[in-house]
């Protein structure tokens, strides 16, 4: 197959933010299959000028690392997946070359994320009226749109928002930036994700301190997006348990006497049961806890490269890691004793950080450079002269933010 159609190219490329949505499976396959055509035509043309830029470089040192680490993992299928993570960097090569040798591909790729955006927007509404599929196939007192019982509605926005907002920056559609931004920021508060609530927060603040408008619009939307929130969080009985009740209860803000307390909410249903709140041990949820601690204890036994990529499912089975609790207040209870608040493990896919996961899986020179990417993108926040590319820089920051529960 040629590479002699950039359109087709594009157009696939841009199709993988909708894809997401509905198919990992699909998304992964266009990243994959767009990589290895990339490849044969760097092959086939003798390109490999264009493998000689500082990203790829930086990208096949990272790379090392990851086969490095997964030839002395203790487990064999580590290496398999290693070696596949080769279509990222061949895809972010081929994204550059678009972006260098197409006049359309940044509007593909704008048009692509509003349209997601859309999407997203009209299965979380379906939600709302209770269209029974997206309503039977949500998880309980959260709402996730298209993506069904996966709860990652919110962390999906949070990724996407600040590139598509430097689009709309690009191309000058700043009044459909506005209705896109409230878009989001509902469907964030709804999905009940609360790192991607936190993650939000940071990002309006930033938008608004950056974004071209005059004090008085700026006043209009804070008040606009103050509106939004109260209003979502107030109205909706099941997001002001999420967002308000819940956390501000753990966190030691909400009855501080009381260590444990039930309170009534109409599940998805819209039957009353019984919801059970408890007082977090740590600043961090129990299970949270004990998935750092292990991932903590298996760095310090690989501390230079890790154990493995995708081995913290495995290692923390290990006798030396794993770890079982109870909450303090039922710690003389068996271990079935209270579904959620007994009988927590340390064990998961992975630990539910990306630097705690890179640490554990990879080592310490694999997180300097993920480290030193955060600090990159902070640093170009500041020193981009264009608008767009503030936000492109707010991407990554936002997505690399190390304070927050992560997926994998």
């Amino acid at each position: 197959m040629q590479f002699n159609n950039l359109k087709i190219y594009s157009l696939s490329i841009s199709f993988i933010p909708i894809s997401i949505i509905f198919s990992i499976f699909l998304a992964d396959l266009l990243v994959s299959l767009t990589s290895i055509f990339f490849l044969i035509f760097i092959i086939i043309n003798k390109k490999f000028d264009f493998l000689n830029c500082i990203e790829f470089k930086l990208f096949l040192f990272f790379y090392t690392i990851l086969i490095i680490s997964s030839i002395f993992s203790d487990y064999n299928n580590s290496i398999i997946t290693s070696l596949t993570y080769l279509r990222f960097g061949l895809f972010y090569l081929l994204i550059k070359y678009l972006l260098i040798n197409t006049d359309n591909f940044k509007q593909y790729i704008s048009s692509s994320l509003v349209i997601s955006i859309l999407i997203l927007f009209l299965g979380f509404t379906l939600q709302l009226l209770n269209f029974d599929f997206l309503v039977n196939n949500k998880p309980e007192f959260r709402y996730s749109s298209f993506f069904n019982d996966e709860a990652v509605l919110g962390s999906y926005l949070i990724k996407i928002i600040p590139l598509t907002i430097g689009l709309l920056i690009y191309f000058k559609q700043h009044k459909f930036l506005i209705c896109i931004f409230l878009l989001s920021i509902i469907m964030i508060l709804f999905s009940g994700e609360r790192s991607s609530q936190l993650l939000l927060i940071l990002f309006i603040t930033i938008s608004l301190f950056y974004l071209p408008y005059n004090k008085k619009i700026k006043v209009i939307s804070i008040f606009l997006i103050l509106t939004v929130i109260s209003t979502t969080i107030f109205i909706n009985e099941k997001i002001r348990h999420r967002v308000l009740t819940q956390t501000f209860f753990q966190m030691g803000i909400l009855d501080k006497e009381e260590k444990y307390i039930e309170i009534e909410i109409k599940n998805k249903n819209e039957e009353k049961v019984i919801m059970a709140l408890i007082k977090e041990d740590h600043f961090i949820p129990l299970k949270y806890y004990l998935m750092f601690n292990a991932s903590f204890n298996i760095f310090l036994d690989n501390v230079l490269l890790g154990s493995g990529v995708k081995t913290f499912r495995k290692k923390c089975m290990e006798p030396d890691y794993y770890q079982i609790q109870n909450y303090s207040l039922f710690k003389d209870k068996p271990y079935n004793f209270y579904e959620g608040y007994t009988g927590i493990d340390s064990c998961s896919t992975h630990p539910h950080n990306y630097y705690i996961q890179i640490l554990t899986e990879t080592g310490i020179i694999a997180f300097l450079i993920i480290l030193f990417l955060f600090i990159y993108s902070t640093y170009k926040i500041f020193v981009s002269r264009k608008l767009h590319n503030k936000f492109f820089a707010i991407g990554t920051f936002l997505n690399l933010f190390p304070i927050v529960f992560t997926g994998s």
